[in-house]
């Protein structure tokens, strides 16, 4: 089975926009209250993002998403990933100039985009897939299960074996895993039903990252905003009379313009994360970390 390697890095579209007064990067470790610099490729980045993902399940990730065959020739990406001397952050990366240009657009001319562009699409089905089995923590917590109690789960839930296509509902037996609230939520519209939609923060305050923080709920409708650069996050929309929507437009009536209070309130929740790092300015994650306080 190929494996992407155990390495993370942050990519340079994150570097670019998460820089402070002194033009670095930072990352706030909650566990020793400290402020440090990463360098580029160095071995960190949002876990819920950058992963170590086997290539396996990638595939079928993607053939699961397509059982209602809206999505169409993953080919190349998978061709791309298959080469061991990539990870899965670069393919993610190969298109990152082009997912550049695509939020600058979303920012300054508010046109949208369409979602079935290929690498647009492939970039938010590799985190969407990511979410549902993202820390490398939890597969080590499942991978430490007795086997007895492993067979004995399986057989009281029907299953004979662990794919993508049962994985997140093997995920939710308690007997094995207890999720957190957002994890149950994303395991939930990932495999199920929903809808997704852009978010722009057009604010000169940017979206912080936590690695394990609870995401903002969106208080119209039963949405959650998940952040994934500086100006743009997912909305993930409860929608139980369709499948995840990757074939509509996501244009200026579709978009979703974050406001002032409710980037303050992502950014307190991302800084709340009580187990790991929160990547953004020092400026901004003070700002938060003290609100929060």
């Amino acid at each position: 089975m190929s494996k992407v390697r155990l390495q993370h890095y942050i990519p340079q579209l994150i570097l670019r926009s998460f820089t402070d007064s002194s033009g670095h990067l930072s990352c706030y470790r909650i566990e020793d209250e400290k402020f440090f610099h990463p360098k580029p490729n160095a071995v960190m980045a949002s876990a819920w993002l950058y992963d170590e993902i086997e290539l396996e399940e990638v595939k079928k990730g993607l053939k699961y998403l397509d059982r209602n065959n809206t999505i169409k020739k993953f080919d190349k990406a998978i061709k791309e990933m298959e080469n061991e001397n990539q990870y899965i952050e670069h393919s993610l990366g190969s298109s990152e100039s082009g997912f550049g240009v695509l939020i600058n657009n979303l920012i300054t001319t508010r046109k949208g985009t369409i979602l079935t562009k290929k690498s647009i699409r492939k970039n938010l089905l590799l985190m969407l897939r990511q979410l549902s089995c993202r820390s490398l923590r939890r597969k080590k917590q499942i991978e430490s299960i007795p086997q007895e109690r492993y067979n004995k789960c399986l057989k009281k839930y029907g299953l004979n074996d662990i794919n993508f296509k049962n994985f997140a509902s093997f995920l939710r037996f308690q007997e094995l895993f207890i999720p957190s609230d957002e994890e149950k939520f994303e395991i939930n519209y990932i495999n199920f039903c929903g809808s997704i939609s852009l978010a722009i923060n057009d604010s000169e305050t940017p979206l912080l990252f936590g690695n394990n923080a609870p995401m903002l709920k969106i208080p119209r409708t039963e949405e959650q905003l998940f952040p994934i650069s500086p100006k743009l996050g997912i909305i993930i929309r409860r929608d139980e009379s369709k499948s995840l929507i990757f074939r509509n437009k996501v244009d200026q009536y579709n978009n979703y313009y974050l406001s002032k209070q409710e980037i303050e309130i992502s950014n307190i929740l991302q800084s709340s994360d009580l187990n790991d790092i929160v990547i953004g300015p020092s400026e901004v994650i003070k700002e938060a970390r003290k609100k929060q306080n």
